[in-house]
């Protein structure tokens, strides 16, 4: 997300807070080109419709940590390195011009993606940051605090980050995509060379359940390597048809992903 050290001109609020932190107000940020200023958290939000200060239910923050997990889900299931933010961390909202203004036709949406977090419980007390910007909403709370709860995003993360290192994935590199007949459907397969593993992730960015079939020999190292060793799901809820060294026939639930082993690494 884009974290310019901004200041924006006529915020009273804002300036003040930076003027005592000693911070210097700088211009700012080009806008051109398509620059979304969001958090993690706020895009699955977003996609659900629901406002970053609106009320939040139960359920409203599950699904919210549903489509923030898949998003997380699917930048560690890839080769190389895995960068991950503290608002990623916390489940950072994005502010609204409501935390700062008291006037919409003040706000600056790149204020949206700057808000303050707490990583540590002591943290929640801070008001502003050196940027002048207030404490945003958080879904997941600091990350002291999340060790204690078995059910937390750290938790969960936690175990994530296991099987990524169990499969090797940051030594791999990308063999290819699988496509099926459902366009919304990503299918991104890694090969490990030193495990003599492959890796698919599936992913349905979509709130609806997809069904397709996918053919092994699209990619043929893959359609090899499952004739010798199988398949097997490692990770998210699947509802298999059919799987064979030459195709799978799934149904795979809204905003899921599922990974496939194939291979002997543990």
């Amino acid at each position: 997300m884009p974290n310019y050290p901004i200041a924006p001109n006529g915020a009273k609020p804002v300036a003040e807070a930076q003027a005592a932190a000693g911070q210097r107000e700088l211009m700012e940020p080009d806008f051109e080109g398509n620059i979304l200023y969001q958090t993690p958290a706020g895009l699955a939000a977003a996609a659900l419709g629901l406002a970053p200060d609106g009320e939040l239910s139960e359920e409203d923050r599950e699904e919210i940590r549903k489509g923030h997990s898949l998003l997380v889900t699917f930048k560690a299931m890839q080769p190389g390195l895995l960068m991950l933010s503290g608002q990623d961390l916390t489940g950072t909202m994005p502010l609204n011009w409501t935390s700062i203004y008291d006037s919409e036709a003040e706000w600056k949406k790149y204020l949206a993606s700057l808000g303050t977090y707490p990583l540590q419980g002591s943290s929640r007390s801070v008001v502003v940051n050196s940027l002048g910007l207030p404490q945003a909403r958080n879904i997941y709370g600091p990350i002291d605090e999340q060790t204690f709860r078995p059910d937390s995003f750290l938790i969960w993360l936690g175990d994530l980050l296991k099987l990524r290192e169990e499969l090797g994935l940051a030594g791999g590199h990308l063999a290819g995509l699988l496509k099926g007949e459902n366009p919304n459907l990503v299918c991104l397969v890694t090969q490990v060379p030193d495990k003599d593993l492959f890796v698919i992730a599936l992913y349905n960015f979509t709130r609806q359940p997809i069904s397709d079939t996918l053919r092994t020999e699209q990619i043929r190292p893959l359609e090899a390597a499952m004739q010798r060793h199988g398949g097997k799901i490692v990770h998210g809820d699947m509802r298999l048809r059919y799987i064979s060294a030459h195709q799978i026939k799934f149904t795979i639930p809204a905003w899921e992903a599922v990974i496939i082993k194939v291979g002997r690494a543990k």
